[in-house]
């Protein structure tokens, strides 16, 4: 019997992992991957094993074969063994135990509360679970359910109302309402047969509905406007960040957006870290000299000169470029985690993963990326972790506390004040992210990325899946240029119609539509996460309860 159980558990394990995008991509599979979990906290539940214990011992492995399957290219990185163990280790076994843990919660309100509570219970703490990996220092949202559907989008319209989280309730529902139908024919039940089959037709039949869109007439009524993407393909392990070479990376850009530009082009989009420069800060009578790109002296950079001198050429393009950047910190500016000390001139400074918008004429305005990678852009909870530190992934000099800002703000091109946000790397698989852009004018979603560090993995390509979902939640035009590659164009419900290669020098110009569209999505953002949370403090407290109303009748 325990070895059934164990089968069941790595059962389920290869169900999730086949039905993920480019680790099987078997996309049905996702609504029983946790049918046979089910049957095993049935077979727990029969045999009176009520302990958070008992059933995560056994649910465990099927969470950490659902992560190995799908993030195991984690370890590709170019590192010591060390860091590529730590990197890949930490992220697979403790998001199985994150998971394992909201499914184990379930098996004991189950226990304590009963059936129909207990199965809603699952619902409940499994949106509360992927809620908060949204939103911690720990976060690590890759395997959101509704992440899934990414290489399905005309399955999931109405992403522009719920988001992922919709997408994992869907996901659920369906599971529960499989498994019931599973139980009644063990049974030989045919009316629960025929009841739990017209709910499962339903809900496929309401997700058909609801795809149809009425703001899908609506996307493409503004004028068109024409965008250049850049994809230079700079090794970021052997060349990117050699600042010998960064004058030539430079030249291969602008050459890569000259072959595109005509005379109708808005924008041009580079990559993330685009920019390189060593940055130097040393003293010269009674003030700092900053030498690279210093954002308090951006204009004396070297990167700077050159793009000035490109858009000599250019005096109506808009320029977007992600870099590497510093700030230096005023004297009476608060000190904060990620500020750095250098001890010799007696002063802090900051670095940031940023982006940059820059125009003939204009000055140039700055964001810096607000959702940071844990364990490489940052070490999260570092009163814990500091220690852990030497084993964080360089994603070249990048490693360490970067800064932040708290706010999405859109970059606007002066010329006729189109909105188009910056999200770089990592922060396009938060839907809230974009979400944000979008209330604060964004009317197209620029992503730069890099996407060289794992190889050619499923890694690079479920990363260019859920710019999908963000398109869909949105209904905007998205555009991503990445510097290895995939860099494409996807219209609002998620088609991509251009697309690069990976690993090649390229560059594409596509038109696309801005449009000023608000979804109820954007509106309100991941909602179902913060009414899952709310209701998971109540059914915690009821079990609890519960339990403690048990123990009383068992010692009376």
């Amino acid at each position: 019997m325990k070895h059934q159980k164990w089968l069941l558990s790595v059962f389920s394990g290869l169900l999730l992992g086949f039905a993920w995008p480019f680790t099987g991509s078997i996309t049905p599979l996702i609504f029983i991957g946790f049918v046979p979990l089910l049957i095993l906290e049935d077979e727990l539940y029969k045999e009176g094993k009520k302990s958070l214990w008992s059933a995560f011992k056994y649910l465990y492995p099927a969470f950490f074969i659902f992560n190995i399957l799908t993030t195991y290219w984690i370890y590709n990185v170019q590192e010591s063994l060390g860091t590529k163990l730590f990197s890949a280790g930490s992220a697979i076994t403790l998001n199985a135990a994150f998971m394992t843990i909201a499914f184990s919660l379930f098996h004991v309100t189950r226990c304590r509360v009963g059936n129909r509570e207990g199965y809603i219970s699952l619902i409940i703490y499994w949106l509360s679970w992927e809620y908060l990996h949204l939103n911690w220092e720990l976060s690590w949202p890759w395997l959101t359910l509704g992440n899934v559907f990414s290489i399905r989008g005309e399955w999931i319209q109405w992403y522009e109302y719920t988001g992922i989280l919709g997408g994992s309730l869907f996901i659920l529902c369906l599971n529960l309402l499989f498994y019931a139908l599973y139980k009644n024919y063990v049974k030989k039940n045919r009316r629960g047969m025929i009841t739990n089959g017209v709910s499962i037709f339903s809900l496929f039949i309401l997700s058909f509905l609801f795809s149809k869109s009425p703001l899908l007439s609506e996307v493409q009524s503004s004028k068109a406007i024409e965008i250049v993407l850049v994809q230079p393909n700079v090794d970021p392990y052997n060349e990117k960040f050699q600042l010998e070479s960064t004058d030539i990376q430079m030249v291969k850009m602008l050459d890569l957006a000259r072959n595109r530009i005509t005379k109708d082009s808005r924008f041009v989009l580079f990559p993330e870290t685009a920019l390189q420069e060593r940055t130097i800060l040393f003293p010269r009578n009674d003030s700092l000299i900053l030498v690279g790109l210093w954002e308090n002296n951006i204009e004396q950079s070297n990167s700077l000169r050159m793009i000035r001198e490109f858009l000599e050429d250019y005096p109506d393009l808009t320029l977007i470029f992600g870099l590497s950047s510093d700030r230096l910190q005023a004297k009476d500016e608060e000190i904060g985690n990620a500020s750095r000390y250098i001890e010799s001139l007696d002063v802090y400074y900051q670095a940031y993963n940023a982006a940059i918008i820059i125009e003939k004429d204009k000055e140039v305005q700055f964001y810096h990326k607000s959702e940071l990678v844990p364990a490489v852009e940052f070490m999260p909870y570092q009163w814990l972790l500091k220690p852990l530190g030497d084993l964080a992934i360089d994603m070249g000099g990048t490693s360490g506390a970067l800064g932040t800002q708290e706010d999405q703000i859109p970059f606007f091109s002066s010329k006729d004040s189109i909105g188009i946000s910056s999200a770089i790397c990592y922060e396009s698989i938060y839907g809230e992210v974009c979400a944000e852009f979008v209330n604060n004018g964004a009317e197209i979603i620029g992503i730069i990325t890099n996407d060289g560090w794992w190889g050619d993995s499923p890694g690079y390509k479920q990363h260019i899946s859920y710019a999908i979902l963000r398109a869909i939640e949105n209904r905007k035009w998205v555009v991503r240029s990445a510097n290895t590659g995939i860099s494409c164009v996807i219209n609002p419900m998620g088609e991509i119609i251009q697309e690069t290669n990976w690993w090649v020098d390229d560059s594409i110009v596509a038109k696309v539509y801005p449009n000023q569209l608000k979804t109820f999505y954007a509106a309100y953002g991941d909602y179902l996460g913060r009414i899952a949370a709310f209701l998971s403090i109540l059914m915690l407290l009821y079990t609890l309860v519960s339990k403690i109303k048990f123990s009383t009748r068992e010692t009376l």
